[in-house]
């Protein structure tokens, strides 16, 4: 019965609020796995954050955005978020601008504004696969603290599924990818390990973490 309720009634289960704080996020008092995936950014660690829609995802992208722009050892530190489409990006764009207006930029293909100038930006795969794979962008890809993948399942579905291997193949910064709805995510954790320890990227594993 436990196990029943567990894969099929998850989200109408009852779950006491949590009652430890966190002096890192005053707006609200974390759960569990959001604390630990605090510590995994604050570590530079990578991670991929797997939770129902509206569970709580979505704070760690302003984190590390917050993150880096105190960051004094990395005054021109840049954190991209990519969203799957040009809807999100657009819906996406305009909450991080609301919160950050004199930092951001968006890269899509039919608009371009700061690009390559702000400290967070907004875009979609194709577009940032084409930032990391030019040679005239070596600078701004030293910049890189964070790389922000949402709905990162995406990388099953064509057409944009070569842009996100790409992106993961290319970006030599720690990430957070967040989905919803990857079917066997510790396998994807161990393909995505793989690929950073082939490539020499990084001697850390990369975390999983769950709702």
């Amino acid at each position: 019965l436990a196990q029943f309720q567990l894969e099929h009634m998850g989200h109408l289960l009852f779950r006491p609020p949590s009652k430890v704080k966190d002096p890192r996020i005053q707006a609200f008092t974390p759960d569990d796995w959001q604390r630990e995936l605090l510590d995994v950014v604050d570590a530079q660690g990578s991670v991929l954050v797997c939770a129902p829609t509206s569970a709580g995802k979505t704070f760690i992208s302003y984190y590390c955005m917050e993150k880096c722009l105190r960051d004094d050892g990395h005054p021109d530190g840049v954190v991209v978020f990519v969203a799957p489409t040009k809807a999100l990006v657009n819906q996406i764009s305009a909450q991080v601008y609301g919160s950050f207006p004199h930092d951001f930029g968006v890269f899509t293909k039919d608009y371009r504004h700061k690009a390559t100038s702000c400290r967070i930006l907004v875009t979609v795969p194709e577009c940032l696969a084409q930032l990391l794979s030019s040679k005239d962008n070596i600078d701004w890809q030293q910049r890189l603290r964070y790389v922000i993948l949402d709905e990162v399942h995406c990388i099953s579905v064509d057409p944009t599924g070569a842009a996100w291997e790409q992106i993961l193949t290319l970006n030599p910064a720690p990430f957070v990818a967040l989905s919803a709805s990857i079917g066997d995510p510790q396998s994807f954790v161990n393909w995505l390990d793989d690929v950073k320890q082939q490539q020499g990227k990084s001697d850390k594993e990369i975390g999983f973490v769950t709702d």
